[in-house]
């Protein structure tokens, strides 16, 4: 009878061993890469205030709109069931647009997501494919317009903000004034020199965290300046500001300014 040297088949089961703990290795390796980005089922949404009506109105992230305007209600969930309670209102459809009007304002709304989906039962055992949020949504009693201190909301105010084009912060102060039927955003110190816009700057359109398109009533004034500013649901804010009309133009600038409210 053939004897096997013991070395030998010590040295082929740890051989065999190590291929076996290689494919482990490996399995577990392409398990993780497939499960990385797995998640459970969420009901997660986002709301955001409609500008206006029109094919060019511009929507904003918020939890707080002003009166009289249009909401959409996107989930973040694709491809499932989506069950909708806004109101008296049980709607099925994946995205949701609703009117707020002014009989509703002062109020804090409920806004309810069902959303049933089948789980990924490989990477998340335990998830049963269900989940509900509640989220409210503020209609504001804003904009006020009856006044020469007309007030919008968060985009007025005090700010400290920082820009490439500076080595150092610096404060910029937005007032909105109404002088029928126009309104004004007075924006002083809009280039960290000093400069001001005062009655000149007139916003194309508004939300309650955002405007837009606001641009000087005559080029002549307020170095042709036109942007938009944006306060964020973090608190951060941003502005985006263009000088002078077009980059071919003597003293052309565009700047982002980030920062938050004082």
């Amino acid at each position: 009878m053939m004897k096997i040297n013991p070395n030998i088949l010590v040295l082929t089961i740890c051989t065999f061993m190590l291929l076996a703990c290689k494919k482990d290795q490996a399995e577990i390796a392409e398990f993780n890469k497939n499960c990385s980005c797995a998640s459970e089922v969420t009901a997660e949404f986002i709301m955001e205030e409609l500008s206006n009506p029109s094919s060019t109105g511009k929507f904003t992230e918020t939890d707080t709109i002003f009166r009289g305007k249009n909401v959409k209600f996107t989930p973040i969930e694709k491809n499932a069931e989506y069950t909708w309670y806004v109101g008296s209102e049980v709607i099925s459809d994946s995205v949701v647009q609703r009117y707020f009007d002014e009989s509703l304002a002062g109020g804090n709304w409920p806004i309810t997501l069902v959303v049933e989906k089948s789980p990924n039962k490989i990477c998340l055992p335990n998830d049963d494919g269900y989940d509900s949020i509640t989220k409210y949504l503020y209609v504001s009693n804003l904009p006020i317009w009856n006044s020469p201190d007309a007030i919008v909301g968060p985009v007025e105010g005090d700010f400290r903000v920082k820009s490439e084009h500076l080595p150092d912060s610096f404060d910029i102060n937005i007032d909105i004034t109404y002088s029928p039927p126009y309104v004004y955003f007075n924006i002083i110190n809009y280039d960290g020199f000093g400069s001001s816009c005062i009655q000149q700057a007139q916003p194309k359109q508004l939300n309650y965290r955002q405007m837009w398109g606001f641009e000087g009533v005559s080029t002549s004034q307020c170095d042709a300046m036109k942007g938009d500013v944006y306060v964020k649901m973090d608190g951060i804010v941003e502005m985006n500001f263009e000088f002078f009309h077009h980059p071919d133009y003597p003293g052309y600038a565009k700047r982002q300014y980030l920062g938050r409210k004082l």
